[in-house]
C-alpha cells in the first residue's frame, strides 16, 4: 500500500471504519513480523483489539496466533490466552472457523493448554479438514502416521498428505511458505521410505528439495521453527541422495 492510500485508509480507520481497520492490519502484517516497526505493531494490535471486542472472528484468530507464537515485546507467548481467542473465533462464525479449529487442534495436539489431548485434537483437525483446510489435513496425516488416537495407518497418512497438497493455499504470504514446505517434507518422506506409496526416490528428492528451499525462505523472514524443520529435511535429502548414488553405482 503506497503512502497516500495508507493515509486515506488510516484516516477512515481512526474515524471508526472497521473495514479500514482490517485493511491497515492486513497491510502491516503482510510485511512479515521481522519488518514491522514498533509503531506499526502498536497500531495493528490496537485495531485488532477493537475488532475483537466487536466479535470479529478474523481479529480473534489473529490475536490467538500472536499469543501462540509471541510478537516481540508487544505480545508475550501465552498458550492459554491463545486458546481463548481461538475458541471465541470458532464460535463467532456462522460455520465454525476452519483456521480457529485447526489452531485449537494444535493446542490439544502439543498440550499447549497443559495437557495433550489427541481425541480433541483429532476432532478439531477433522472438523477443519471437512472445510478444506490443508493444514488440518496434513495434521490428520501426522496422527495416522504416528498412531496418535487413531491406529497407525500409512495409507491413510499418505491420503491426507496428498489431500493437503491438493488444497494448499498461498493466500497467507507469511505462513503459506511454511505450510507448503511442511506438506512437501511429508510427501518427500513418504516417497523416500514407501509410506503409503511405492518408493520413488527421484520424486522424494524433488519434494524434499522443494521443502528445503521453502524452509530456507521462512528462516530468512524470522521463522525460528523452520530452522529445525530445515535440518530434518536436509537429513532426509542426504538419505535420498545416498540411495540414488548407490543405485547408480
Amino acid at each position: 500500500m503506497d503512502r497516500y492510500m495508507f493515509e486515506m485508509i488510516h484516516s477512515l480507520a481512526e474515524s471508526g471504519s472497521e473495514n479500514a481497520m482490517k485493511e491497515i492490519v492486513e497491510d502491516i502484517m503482510s510485511q512479515g513480523r521481522c519488518d514491522v516497526t514498533g509503531e506499526q505493531a502498536d497500531m495493528a494490535l490496537r485495531y485488532l483489539n477493537i475488532l475483537a471486542e466487536k466479535g470479529d472472528h478474523e481479529a480473534l484468530l489473529s490475536l490467538g496466533a500472536l499469543h501462540y507464537t509471541g510478537f516481540g515485546d508487544k505480545v508475550p507467548q501465552d498458550y492459554a490466552q491463545a486458546m481463548k481467542y481461538y475458541e471465541k473465533a470458532a464460535e463467532s462464525s456462522e460455520l465454525e472457523d476452519d483456521w480457529a479449529l485447526n489452531n485449537l487442534g494444535y493446542c490439544y495436539y502439543y498440550g499447549r493448554g497443559g495437557t495433550v489431548d489427541y481425541i480433541k485434537a483429532y476432532s478439531c483437525f477433522a472438523l477443519s479438514a471437512m472445510q478444506g483446510n490443508p493444514n488440518a489435513m496434513y495434521k490428520l496425516g501426522d496422527m495416522y502416521h504416528d498412531g496418535h488416537y487413531v491406529g497407525k495407518d500409512l495409507n491413510a497418512s499418505f491420503y491426507w498428505y496428498i489431500s493437503a497438497r491438493a488444497q494448499e493455499s498461498d493466500t497467507d504470504t507469511e505462513y503459506g511458505g511454511f505450510l507448503a514446505a511442511s506438506i512437501a517434507l511429508r510427501l518427500g518422506r513418504a516417497f523416500l521410505f514407501g509410506e503409503g506409496v511405492e518408493v520413488e526416490l527421484v520424486q522424494a528428492l524433488f519434494e524434499l528439495r522443494t521443502a528445503e528451499a521453502l524452509f530456507y525462505d521462512q528462516t530468512l523472514i524470522g521463522d525460528e521453527f523452520s530452522k529445525d524443520q530445515l535440518l530434518i529435511t536436509q537429513d532426509l535429502i542426504e538419505t535420498a541422495q545416498d540411495e540414488l548414488d548407490r543405485r547408480i553405482g
